[in-house]
């Protein structure tokens, strides 16, 4: 009986632990190990144009962080086109995570009203295009507590076999935010970077130990270059605040450039990026772009992106969800070759990965680079980064520049564990447009 009474301690403490090292979670597909991860990711080709964002009716819902308050005033949105394939059954599960992306220990019952197992019922096939598609559409149901959460989409409830995974955000401003977002301190940078200075105010929520509160801080809603696990630079304990105004350059990002422009709205007329439209025998269009050149030593120039996102939309109708045509998009960047870098076109619409889906191929008989995007019809943002393949450092100034007058969306997220618990709560969040 001691025995037993020992061992059930153990997989009980075993139990609780777990989550704490886990980053991804293995699974079964076909007798062999599927592994979900905890990013923003598709894991099957014909799953295209995945967007998730608060709905508050307007123009503008797409281009909106994955974020909401607690109360919910505004549902959250899922869609996405599975291209090409009959109508599926789909699933949505939700993880309650960590500050760090790990699922919690959290059970489904703490943070849901109901079973964890959603089916999307919401769905409209594609009107009047030549590449075919299912739009889905389903809005996530109410969380009972604020911190990171991770959206799993299955076929046919299989969760050994992932399609999608999307990471969103649940707030509850327990504490205050007061943010400064500036050129930089550091003098050498005075003209690149961006310096985003802030304080934490806790007088309504008691803190015994600071080290409990982490903070994340990301520009254009990209993780990819997100400032991560900030410590507090002061702690002001008589006036309950956290300073993070640092002087060594750990809470700077570049400032970059603006997005470069592309409007794919018309297959008639060729619109922003376009040089040519080509009908391709009946079975779909095809856009030629115009060359694009390194901005590396250009001066800066002002142009009013959207920050790396994408909206989509159809000129000729305005419905572009379901009206939308996929069509193949040509992109070409007019710069030598150079042995030892890969050259990626990024943006949301393909969520920064620097992978063989965005890797840019040297023409060597015309002397550029080219990708082929096969994109739904809309207007997009866009970036090239190059990146050396063995020390995988990414550059993302020397295609693009950097300024620090680029305009930039700023977030800061504060996370505190509470005493005793083994799992992380988002008590603060704030977005800050910069310049304002």
């Amino acid at each position: 009986m001691k025995n037993l009474y020992f061992c059930i301690l153990f997989l009980l403490f075993f139990h609780s632990i777990t989550p704490l090292f886990a980053q991804k979670i293995k699974l079964n597909r076909a007798n062999k190990a599927q592994e979900v991860l905890f990013e923003d990711f598709v894991y099957e080709s014909e799953i295209k144009t995945v967007l998730l964002y608060p709905f508050y009716n307007s123009n503008f819902d797409l281009l909106r962080p994955a974020v909401l308050g607690l109360e919910q005033s505004a549902p959250m949105i899922l869609e996405f086109d599975d291209v090409g394939r009959p109508f599926s059954n789909y699933y949505v599960k939700i993880y309650h995570c960590n500050s760090n992306w790990e699922k919690s220990n959290l059970g489904d019952i703490q943070f849901l009203n109901d079973y964890n197992e959603f089916p999307i019922q919401g769905y409209n096939y594609s009107i009047n295009t030549y590449q075919g598609y299912i739009h889905y559409k389903y809005i996530l149901p109410k969380l009972k507590l604020p911190g990171n959460y991770l959206l799993i989409v299955s076929r046919d409830a299989n969760w050994d076999s992932p399609a999608i995974t999307k990471k969103f955000m649940v707030y509850e401003n327990q504490v205050f935010i007061n943010s400064n977002v500036k050129f930089t301190n550091i003098v050498s940078q005075r003209t690149k970077a961006q310096q985003v200075d802030f304080t934490i105010n806790h007088s309504q929520l008691d803190l015994p130990n600071p080290q409990d509160v982490y903070v994340v801080v990301r520009q254009n809603q990209r993780w990819d270059n997100a400032i991560k696990g900030l410590p507090p630079l002061y702690i002001k304990r008589d006036e309950s605040s956290l300073d993070y105004q640092y002087f060594d350059g750990e809470n700077n990002f570049w400032g970059g450039n603006e997005f470069r422009p592309l409007d794919l709205r018309s297959t008639r007329f060729a619109r922003t990026q376009v040089m040519a439209i080509e009908n391709k025998n009946g079975k779909g269009f095809e856009m030629q772009l115009d060359i694009d050149r390194s901005r590396g030593t250009e001066l800066y120039t002002q142009i009013i992106d959207i920050n790396g996102k994408f909206l989509i939309d159809r000129y000729e109708t305005g419905n572009g969800s379901v009206e939308s045509d996929y069509v193949s998009t040509n992109f070409r960047l007019d710069v030598p070759a150079k042995e030892g870098e890969n050259i990626y076109i990024v943006g949301a619409f393909n969520n920064y990965a620097k992978n063989e889906s965005s890797l840019m191929q040297y023409n060597v008989d015309k002397k550029y680079f080219e990708s082929k995007q096969m994109l739904k019809q809309g207007y997009y943002n866009y970036l090239y980064v190059s990146e050396n393949p063995n020390s995988k450092q990414t550059d993302y100034v020397s295609l693009e520049s950097t300024f620090s007058n680029t305009e930039n969306l700023y977030e800061i997220f504060v996370y505190y564990r509470p005493p005793g618990t083994f799992y992380d709560l988002l008590i603060g969040y704030k977005s800050i447009n910069y310049p304002q």
